[in-house]
């Protein structure tokens, strides 16, 4: 007979608390655009305010990097939350675009280290107690549509500040679970000041981890601006907000499926990075052709699709190819760089949007997802060299020494 969980074991507690932050996040910052648009801000305006959270997340991760281990991680996501929800409260209240920026600024700050800290200590956890990272983060895909859904449905019956009162509780419920967690075996271990530093260099010295970077600014970045332009298509097309809810209920229900199926497919990670780009095809095409509005929720299957793959295999990615007190760094030098490329990519689509029309944000995300099959073809190995290979390797002349 199958061994039954504890309601609250260490297990539970980590599909909780990232169901809580998704939830938490999302129910907010994914209507936050339409709030945004609805105020009247013109395209290049709101193009301007988006592109805060990724150069923001860019430019404070090294500082987050720095405090992010043991309990300093915990008091650092307990002070984001709040900031959080003081700017969610200001955001509401702003109309001027001025007073606005300001508010995105302070509210990009606060948010920049919830994917990264979390994201890491999900995948450490997993790799200290031998669980399968993408069985817990589906949980986060689960509270996003979640999100998505009870949002959009709001969202056309009662005031904006209920979204955010929602959200506010929900992160409240993420902080509780995750104070509610036992501190990792990795961020036990103390480094001095001169090994953070050897191992930093080694991280950026590391080929497969540098190659690994180029296709997510590539690609896994136009994926996620052109996200964040969804629901802006939508109304362009004439489908209501609420129907943001239904296609985000697809999109992310297929991105679930792709997350438990790729545990049990046996290709290459060169073949799955090859056939993601492939995924989004159809959602370009019709978005760009303008081609009947129904087939936008077909596309969201394979567009979903291709949201799991890169979710799958980024974090398995790292795991393989970086020691393991290196991954939270890891997780944020990604997480940095891509955010730099998407703040771009929503700057310059907020400009194609006035000048060309938001039709063309697809076009040209066509020929990223083009450029990026190629340099995967050229330039990734059908699988990668496992870190622990290499730790081995340096640990010899030490053994050696000590003799």
């Amino acid at each position: 007979m199958k061994k039954q969980l504890p309601l609250l074991s260490e297990y539970n507690k980590y599909r909780a608390l990232t169901f809580a932050r998704y939830f938490g996040e999302f129910i907010y910052n994914s209507l936050l655009t339409v709030f945004l648009k609805d105020r009247g801000f013109s395209g290049a305006e709101l193009g301007t305010l988006l592109s805060f959270s990724p150069f923001i997340v860019a430019l404070t991760l090294p500082l987050w990097a720095r405090i992010d281990r043991g309990m300093a991680k915990k008091i650092l996501l307990l002070s984001s939350c709040a900031v959080i929800f003081v700017t969610q409260l200001l955001l509401y209240f702003s109309t001027s675009f001025t007073i606005t920026a300001i508010c995105m600024l302070l509210y990009s700050v606060a948010r920049a280290p919830l994917a990264p800290s979390l994201d890491s200590m999900t995948a450490i956890y997993c790799l200290e107690n031998k669980k399968e990272y993408s069985l817990i983060r589906s949980w986060g895909s689960a509270g996003y549509i979640f999100a998505i859904m009870v949002g959009s449905w709001m969202y056309d019956r009662a005031d904006f500040m209920a979204i955010t009162v929602v959200s506010t509780v929900s992160l409240g419920l993420f902080i509780f679970f995750l104070f509610s967690t036992k501190t990792l075996d990795t961020d036990k271990v103390k480094l001095s000041h001169s090994e953070e530093n050897h191992d930093l260099k080694l991280l950026f010295t590391n080929k497969a981890f540098i190659t690994f970077l180029i296709l997510q600014l590539i690609c896994a970045a136009t994926l996620t601006a052109m996200n964040n332009y969804e629901i802006l298509y939508l109304n362009f097309r004439g489908i209501p907000t609420r129907n943001f809810g239904i296609t985000t209920l697809v999109r992310v229900s297929s991105e679930i499926a792709a997350l438990f199926l790729l545990r049990k497919v046996k290709l290459s990670y060169k073949t799955l990075y090859l056939i993601a780009p492939f995924l989004v095809i159809p959602q370009i095409a019709v978005s760009f052709f303008e081609l009947p509005t129904i087939l936008i929720y077909f596309t969201m299957i394979p567009s979903g699709a291709a949201s799991g793959f890169f979710i799958y295999l980024t974090n398995r990615y790292i795991s393989i190819i970086v020691r393991r007190r290196n991954i939270t760094a890891a997780s944020y030098a990604q997480v940095m760089l891509q955010s730099v490329f998407t703040g771009l990519y929503l700057m310059a689509g907020g400009s194609v949007i006035d000048t060309m029309g938001i039709t063309y944000i697809y076009l040209f995300a066509g020929c990223l997802f083009a450029l990026s099959a190629i340099f995967v073809l050229i330039f990734f190995r059908k699988n990668p060299r496992p870190a622990f290979m290499d730790e081995e390797v340096a640990e010899k002349p030490a053994a050696v020494t000590a003799n």
